[in-house]
């Protein structure tokens, strides 16, 4: 009996060591992740991006290894500040990103670079989502 339960505790053991093994943290950020999103399209599918609740958007190239704050532009006096609520591409180099400012104004963004730089582009919305 005492072997059956030695045996089922390096069992127990041995699976738990095999699950945490699973993930590995790959980045940290200045603020708290909110949208994730991946390129799927052939040929891009290591391009990926994070909003973030502090509106900074990051791009990676080689599935998540490395990311790199882009550049985004609002025609107000002020910086994007808001958090970053979802992503969408129309293709590799066309996409937009939804945000809700500090002040709860809804915003989009767009890209026409693959998301190195991005530029306010309208006023309209709930500001959640746009998938």
């Amino acid at each position: 009996m005492r072997f059956v339960q030695h045996i089922a505790v390096v069992i127990i053991l041995t699976c738990a060591s095999v699950v945490s093994a699973q993930w590995k943290q790959l980045a940290t950020f200045n603020s708290q992740i909110v949208s994730i999103y991946f390129q799927s399209d052939e040929g891009h599918d290591g391009i990926g991006f994070v909003g973030t609740a502090n509106g900074k958007v990051w791009r990676t190239t080689d599935f998540g290894t490395t990311w790199t704050q882009t550049i985004t532009t609002t025609p107000f006096p002020t910086f994007l500040s808001g958090r970053i609520t979802s992503f969408t591409f129309k293709d590799s180099l066309i996409g937009w990103f939804s945000a809700l400012e500090q002040s709860s104004n809804p915003c989009v963004y767009k890209t026409i670079d693959g998301g190195l730089s991005w530029l306010a582009d309208t006023l309209y919305g709930n500001g959640t989502s746009i998938t």
